[in-house]
């Protein structure tokens, strides 16, 4: 089971609670193909699979080529992204059409490099994410009302045009009482005295078996909208992972914003000085304007962390999904690959010339 790092009453044996339902895991890999300062090229590779318990029922892998475009528009250098899928299916069409023609603004404060320009190849790493996401919305169709989706990261809309689509994903799910959410195998968030979180919560952890840290942090971007959790998944792990679920109708929790309201994100430490003291019995869950929202959320979470904690029994990697893991055996485009894909591209180019 999973034991929550926070004092809470009448919980009662929830945290044993066991639950048959799916867990369907996403992920993708890229490419570059070819690069020059106003054009670029990638493979894209994205793969869903859905395991119930520790089998896999089914899986799904795609491939599209991503060509990036620099061109002037208003007196203004843009970017163009055009999509071309690789083999038939009305997925990967309807996909690659409706991305086609995304325009992403060269100087967006978000993905510039320091003063400098955007590279062009960040445009198609943002398709790449695009593309997960909208596999992630294709998997629906292949899950039950009650089941999961785990995407491979985290949450944050951080590319221009994201946030459009993970809401429609949202949507979508929520429609079919499927919960969204997402894991990262690394965390750059560090304790007002400059630790890094993971460091922290693993040094002091007082639990051997899976446990999860919640509350921690406090979200109030229009961007990222989640709730956060830290979660060892297996007792014999010696790795912490930030985990994150989407913020629904039947997830909310109050702290004080109304969901979608504007504003930076903001993310507060529970307690001010360090997190250790978060262990002690006598510490108190980060409060909104009602604390029970918070105890309810860990509840109804419970259900997602029995599956991911059976799904993380790996020998290779114990504590972390294995259905990750296999998502990104699939989706990965590996060295060898990429050259050979690169040369037949050159060739094809210089049969055509």
């Amino acid at each position: 089971g999973i034991r929550a790092l926070v004092r809470s009453r009448g919980l009662g044996d929830v945290y044993k609670r066991q639950s048959d339902n799916s867990l369907a895991f996403v992920d993708g890999g890229n490419a570059e193909l070819i690069y020059a300062p106003n054009i670029s090229l990638h493979f894209i590779r994205t793969y869903f699979c859905v395991f119930s318990g520790k089998k896999k029922k089914k899986a799904g892998l795609f491939e599209f080529y991503a060509l990036a475009s620099a061109f002037s528009e208003n007196g203004r250098v843009v970017y163009r992204a055009e999509v071309f899928p690789v083999g038939g299916g009305s997925f990967v069409e309807k996909a690659a059409e409706e991305l086609s023609g995304t325009v992403f603004d060269s100087l967006d404060k978000s993905m510039c490099d320091g003063s400098h320009r955007m590279s062009i190849s960040r445009v198609c790493e943002a398709i790449r994410r695009f593309l997960e996401i909208q596999t992630a919305e294709h998997a629906l169709s292949l899950l039950r009302k009650g089941d999961f989706i785990v995407l491979d990261g985290t949450l944050e809309a951080a590319y221009p045009h994201e946030s459009d689509h993970l809401e429609r994903l949202y949507s979508a799910a929520q429609g079919n009482s499927i919960l969204v959410s997402a894991l990262a195998k690394t965390s750059r968030l560090f304790t007002t005295s400059g630790i890094p979180i993971n460091y922290v919560l693993k040094s002091n952890e007082i639990f051997r078996d899976p446990w999860l840290f919640f509350p921690l942090v406090e979200i109030s971007s229009s961007n990222h909208r989640a709730e956060m959790l830290f979660v060892k998944l297996n007792k014999c792990s010696r790795h912490v992972f930030r985990f994150e679920v989407c913020r629904t109708n039947n997830l909310a929790v109050s702290l004080g914003e109304e969901d979608g309201a504007q504003g930076r994100a903001s993310r507060k430490p529970v307690c001010k000085a360090s997190f250790k003291p978060c262990f002690e019995p006598s510490c108190e869950p980060l409060r909104g304007a009602s604390g029970k929202d918070r105890v309810h959320s860990i509840s109804t979470l419970l259900p997602l962390l029995s599956l991911l904690a059976r799904n993380s029994c790996d020998v290779t990697f114990p504590g972390y999904p294995y259905g990750l893991i296999d998502a990104d055996r699939f989706a990965r485009v590996g060295d060898a690959e990429k050259a050979v894909l690169r040369a037949g591209l050159l060739a094809k180019i210089g049969k055509d010339l």
